[in-house]
């Protein structure tokens, strides 16, 4: 299976943990890609598109969704250094954008 909007093949749909799922129907859970590693992945009886993966991201927990659709997850974003709660434009929409709730700078060895 191959998200839209993304070149990463889901292996699958195997979810890593449980999925969390709004009252739109609606389910967004982390799952893992042929080519390695994790993604978190959001769809609604359609394909899947891909909203994070290892390339952007480090350490990501189980992601939350909301009545909107909005994605939220913890995570290290690795471009910044920074770690913290992020949130996605929403579940058809790839792309984080970072939350101002956690301002944290890891030291990069």
């Amino acid at each position: 299976m191959t998200p839209s909007g993304s070149p990463d093949p889901v292996r699958g749909c195997e979810p890593v943990m449980g999925p969390a799922l709004n009252d739109s129907g609606t389910v967004a859970f982390r799952s893992h890609l042929d080519a390695g590693g994790q993604a978190i992945v959001a769809g609604n009886g359609g394909p899947v598109i891909t909203l994070v993966n290892e390339t952007n991201f480090s350490g990501v927990s189980d992601p939350s969704i909301n009545a909107s659709g909005v994605v939220t997850f913890f995570g290290l974003q690795l471009s910044s250094g920074l770690f913290g709660i992020f949130k996605t434009a929403g579940s058809h929409q790839a792309g984080p954008v970072r939350l101002n709730c956690l301002r944290s700078t890891l030291a990069r060895a």
